[in-house]
């Protein structure tokens, strides 16, 4: 008895030992309607913050200082809703310019919230894109947003940079000429998005198995391309220009033809996985000098020995959905290579995470469910998210991702380590809210920090909580 008592405080305490990051209290919500969407937006140049709480005909907006003090709100009425995918944003001292579009991401708009004049001003811009252009991602910086898309017809990429006062610039970059030793077949690079991922979260192999990623840091971002298999594509994009600079780091060789390939870049380091029914290896490199820091290779024939558990598959046609365990590697080769492979890699205090598998597309055909906001298609809240908010989306395809995987843990020298792996960050949130009742939750990355936020009708309050 006694033994159960202290296990239920040490959990209990687990559980409670988030910090209440930020209480927004809504003091003038007229409707008693519930708030459909939250944003958070950091202003690294003073580490002020912003809120935004969305009702259907109504935003609700805060600045807080560095100090989390309420400086200054306001509230919106009436704004068009047409635009309701958020793509970026442009920040200058008390003004935050929202750049949204479509469903189509064909048509753009954007909304200016200046909070020191309490002046909402909403602007749609006269372009259109064209059948032969493709969006492909955002990046904001400072005052600035800037949106890259793809035109088929002349094979240049487009840097369109939104500023603060509304207006717009363009600049185009050939992938001929000087990009010519880029694959003949680069055309074939340009028409999808590219999925945007947060490398300091615990992603699944829904987001990382993807064959375009996108990397996002203070001044600068990467694009990844797994679509040859023979190397990943690498380009930089670096302040103050943001103009694409192309490299490539070669994979790893295995014997049988038509191999598998992905990658995934931490920290400063890429590790990329190559697979077939036969043989799997990865590598983990040094980003800078490709130095090799650790290899693996195994065969069908071979005993996994550095995962800690069983191989697992989940969403089987066989197992209605859930989790079943899988004995063969021969078995495990064969299904992690039949669409998608990929890897993922969490560093977490001295020691990493690495999950290794393959995803097969699921035909439930209301996409990708997601546990963790409220059984909602990956599809369908993805489009919202992908662009602005990677960290939800890397939270809400956490608790289910229909793959066929393994689970690593890896000292600081990327040695194996026996026993069980710990707890993540997302862990912990679901323990946190396992008693809540959930309101338009959301999750955030600030700094180090990972926010989840709920919302509580009773004491008209979005909460945020803490989790380092």
């Amino acid at each position: 008895m006694k033994v159960r008592i202290i296990l239920f405080f040490l959990v209990f305490n687990s559980i409670n030992a988030q910090e209440t990051f930020l209480n927004v209290s809504i003091k003038n919500k007229e409707s008693l309607g519930n708030i459909n969407n939250a944003h958070v937006i950091d202003n690294k140049e003073n580490n002020a913050l912003f809120v935004f709480l969305e009702e259907a005909k109504t935003t609700y907006g805060y600045e807080y200082n560095q100090n989390k003090e309420l400086e200054l709100e306001l509230v919106s009425k009436g704004l068009k809703r047409k635009f309701k995918t958020i793509i970026g944003s442009a920040i200058d001292g008390h003004k935050v310019r929202l750049i949204e579009t479509n469903k189509k991401q064909t048509k753009y708009a954007s909304i200016l919230f200046d909070f020191k004049n309490n002046i909402t001003e909403e602007l749609t811009y006269n372009f259109k894109l064209s059948p032969y252009d493709y969006y492909l991602q955002s990046y904001s910086y400072k005052n600035t947003c800037y949106m890259y898309t793809y035109n088929s017809q002349s094979n240049k990429l487009c840097k369109w940079t939104f500023l603060i006062d509304g207006s717009i610039k363009q600049k185009f970059y050939s992938l001929e000429g000087n990009y010519s030793w880029v694959n003949p077949s680069s055309k074939n690079h340009f028409h999808k998005e590219f999925q945007k991922v947060n490398n300091r979260l615990p992603n699944n192999l829904s987001i990382t198995s993807k064959p375009y990623k996108m990397y996002e840091y203070d001044d600068s971002f990467k694009w990844t391309l797994d679509d040859n298999s023979g190397y990943t594509l690498i380009i930089d994009f670096k302040a103050p220009e943001f103009s694409p600079e192309f490299s490539r780091i070669s994979n790893p060789k295995i014997e049988a033809n038509s191999p598998k390939t992905n990658s995934y870049i931490f920290e400063n380091k890429i590790a990329q996985v190559v697979s077939n029914s036969s043989q799997l290896a990865f590598v983990i490199k040094n980003l800078s000098d490709e130095k090799i820091i650790k290899s693996i290779s195994v065969s069908k024939k071979d005993t996994i020995d550095f995962k800690n558990g069983p191989i697992l598959q989940e969403g089987s046609a066989y197992s209605f959905g859930s989790t079943r365990k899988i004995e063969k590697t021969s078995k495990f080769l064969r299904k992690m290579s039949s669409d998608k492979n990929g890897i993922s890699i969490y560093p977490m205090d001295d020691k990493y995470r690495v999950t290794i598998g393959g995803i097969r597309p699921q035909s439930s055909g209301g996409g990708m469910m997601m546990p963790g906001f409220g059984g909602m298609p990956i599809g369908q809240f993805g489009a919202f998210t992908m662009s602005y908010n990677p960290t939800a989306f890397a939270y809400g395809a956490y608790g289910y991702n229909g793959s066929t995987r393994i689970e690593c843990l890896f000292d600081s020298d990327f040695s194996h380590l026996q026993g069980e792996i710990p707890e993540n960050v997302f862990d912990k949130i679901d323990a946190y809210k396992n008693n809540l009742i959930e309101n338009s939750e959301s999750v955030f990355s600030i700094g180090n920090q990972i926010l989840y936020g709920n919302y509580y009708p009773s004491k008209k309050q979005y909460v945020l909580i803490s989790f380092k």
